[in-house]
């Protein structure tokens, strides 16, 4: 396939479901076949305590995200590959801990190229991945600048509620400055996570997000609903897939895959 894309699961606000979302779309991927990478830029490492690292905070330095970062930033060899841990078959992860919140303070004195710096740190494993898939810190910091400026396609998960809608025009002025360092950045689409039939406000919130669509904004036309079996599997560390692959939500994440493949594959006409 060639390099790796590079896709950016992001929201400004928390609670969405990007971090479910970056795991079951990687473990859905994985069993297409393609060789993922994930990559945890949230100093609250909660990527990492998914994948099975029940004490991020206590890991070297060196064993997460924060050593490449500081090594590029410090004009030397990212050494990316030395970070990089396997979790199952065709997964692996660039961890990250409480470190990263003391690297987005160090970034804002690098003046020259600190928003490129993600991206030359990915660079030396593009040729090893076929996808790599980013987990957003929920804020609009150095990093999710980074986060943006390294990635190819951006997936935006909004949970059905009101906020949701409210946050997304902060999300889109980002997406707008990240595109000028960025020119072939893209929404690959939002996605609506967390729907509980049993609540007909949601359906009307649903509703008016959907209504994007005809804003020009991508939408997926899977929607991810709210079940306890996520919040079992996290407690598992598993993801949903693997913890219960014919639960509905574990469903709605390898057909969110299914959509996420052309994209990939270069094939997208979205």
């Amino acid at each position: 396939m060639g390099k790796a894309k590079i896709i950016a699961v992001t929201n400004q606000k928390g609670g969405t479901g990007k971090t479910t979302t970056t795991q079951n779309l990687g473990d859905a991927l994985a069993l297409k076949g393609l060789r993922v990478l994930l990559v945890d830029m949230d100093h609250q490492a909660s990527l990492s305590i998914l994948c099975g690292i029940d004490q991020p905070d206590q890991l070297p330095d060196e064993q997460t995200i924060a050593a490449p970062i500081l090594n590029v930033a410090n004009h030397e060899d990212p050494n990316t590959r030395a970070t990089i841990r396997h979790i199952h078959d065709n997964v692996d992860l660039l961890a990250s801990n409480v470190m990263l919140s003391r690297v987005e303070m160090y970034l804002s004195s690098v003046s020259m190229g600190r928003e490129t710096i993600l991206r030359r740190v990915l660079e030396p494993v593009m040729d090893d991945y076929d996808v790599i898939i980013i987990d957003c810190a929920p804020n609009l910091g150095n990093l999710t600048a980074n986060d943006m400026v390294a990635a190819d396609g951006m997936i935006v998960p909004m949970c059905a509620q009101y906020l949701s809608v409210k946050g997304l025009d902060l999300l889109l002025a980002q997406y707008s400055d990240a595109k000028l360092l960025n020119p072939g950045l893209e929404i690959i689409g939002a996605l609506i996570t967390m729907k509980d039939p049993r609540r007909t406000m949601q359906g009307r919130i649903v509703e008016s997000l959907q209504a994007q669509r005809e804003q020009g904004l991508a939408m997926f036309d899977t929607i991810i609903p709210r079940a306890a079996d996520t919040e079992e599997a996290s407690a598992k560390a598993q993801s949903i897939i693997a913890f219960k692959h014919d639960s509905k939500v574990a469903q709605a994440y390898l057909r969110l895959a299914d959509e996420v493949m052309p994209w990939i594959m270069g094939e997208d006409a979205r």
